[in-house]
């Protein structure tokens, strides 16, 4: 995955503005530029906090000259950018990539390949807060403007404030790389960066699964009695479907500490529903029927006392885990790098699960990267053995 770095980002005042892609023929031509290039900075604007299921609403395209927004509401489809990001010869640069690999797959776009993550570069390279902001701001002193970090990206037209927010996402990624990369190959840590860089390659979006049993963890529920749990539980649901129904983030319906209370109080009626002064006149109107729904269905089917959830560990894997906690932190510090670098969690939790007694076995953990099994194997089996 060796590509030689860019040119330094110019000044932003010498940068033409950002170049807005809303039609097809304009994304065509752009891709045959990009097809051109050999590094490109890559991210993408969703709309995670307003909607239920969430999609890609901006994605930004940076080159050492110039910044695209390609805007897939406006009807296009982003599949057309598939050449340049499955193609080996065009490094992607992202900062921290495990969100928008999921997201770009999930539009379509399942092959992505020469990723380079300059999140993972920095925290690899000992970096403690390695955020974009922090990183351009200790590494070039410059400030990133965070104003539209929770702007609803649906909405069109798109202002001046918010596609000035989006190319700085990307505007200074080419250079970050550029450094990024040199400090890697001069500390040896090529072939650990190359290997997680190939796993976020690999990376599969996951299905968001909805569990009535979430409510169990909403502050104040432990409180409730079986009946008001209950209660709690069909409000939920109902939260759930109609914010599914409405493509919205089921906290802007209402909260959870509203279904709380609303679980105490039980309003089984219109008149009791309106005269909870908490609940604001949108939630009102939006979530009124459903709250009485809720609370009837529940009246009917009584109380309800979940069964404590089978661990997930045996203690005996408890304690496996933690062992290899404690170790990859002592590990982490000595080598001055994060310690998802040295053992990411999804591996961890494989080790536990099926605990290798040997080199060999170590090798068949799915995740176990051929670093890792020569600088950390002995130790690691031993660990498992209880040595």
């Amino acid at each position: 995955m060796s590509h030689p770095g860019g040119d330094r980002a110019r000044p932003t005042g010498a940068l033409p503005p950002p170049k807005l892609i809303s039609d097809r023929r304009a994304l065509e031509a752009a891709v045959d530029l990009w097809l051109r290039c050999g590094s490109i900075a890559v991210d993408t604007e969703a709309d995670s906090f307003f909607a239920y299921r969430e999609k890609i609403c901006l994605l930004q395209i940076s080159t050492e000259e110039h910044d695209w927004i390609v805007d897939p509401l406006a009807d296009i489809d982003l599949r057309y950018m598939e050449p340049v990001l499955a193609s080996p010869s065009i490094r992607k640069v992202f900062h921290d990539a495990e969100f928008d690999v999921a997201l770009l797959k999930s539009a379509g776009l399942g092959d992505l390949r020469s990723i380079f993550d300059t999140r993972l570069g920095v925290a690899l390279l000992g970096s403690k807060t390695p955020g974009l902001s922090n990183v351009l701001r200790e590494r070039y002193g410059i400030a990133l403007d965070k104003s539209q970090q929770r702007s609803d990206w649906r909405r069109r037209p798109l202002t001046g404030e918010q596609l000035e927010y989006a190319r700085h996402d990307t505007r200074h990624l080419l250079r970050l790389a550029a450094d990024v990369e040199r400090e890697i190959v001069e500390r040896g840590l090529r072939e650990i960066f190359d290997f997680e860089c190939g796993r976020l390659e690999a990376l599969e979006p996951k299905e968001r699964l909805f569990d009535p049993e979430e409510c169990l963890g909403y502050r104040g529920a432990r409180e409730l009695d079986g009946l008001e749990l209950a209660t709690l539980r069909e409000l939920t649901v109902e939260r759930d479907r109609l914010a599914r129904e409405r493509d919205e983030a089921p906290f802007r319906i209402v909260s959870n500490d509203l279904l709380v209370l609303l679980a105490r109080l039980r309003p089984s009626n219109r008149s009791a529903v309106e005269s909870v002064r908490a609940l604001p006149p949108r939630a009102m109107g939006l979530f009124g029927p459903g709250i009485v729904a809720a609370v009837q269905r529940a009246a009917r089917l009584g109380p309800w006392r979940p069964q404590p959830r089978k661990p997930t560990l045996t203690e005996e894997e408890m304690d496996l885990y933690d062992r290899l906690r404690r170790w990859r932190s002592r590990k982490a510090e000595q080598l001055g790098f994060d310690s998802s670098a040295v053992l990411n969690r999804r591996t961890l939790e494989a080790m536990v699960k099926e605990k290798p007694q040997s080199l060999q076995e170590l090798a068949r953990v799915v995740g176990i990267a051929p670093w890792q099994l020569a600088r950390f194997g002995d130790e690691l089996v031993a660990l498992v053995r209880g040595q």
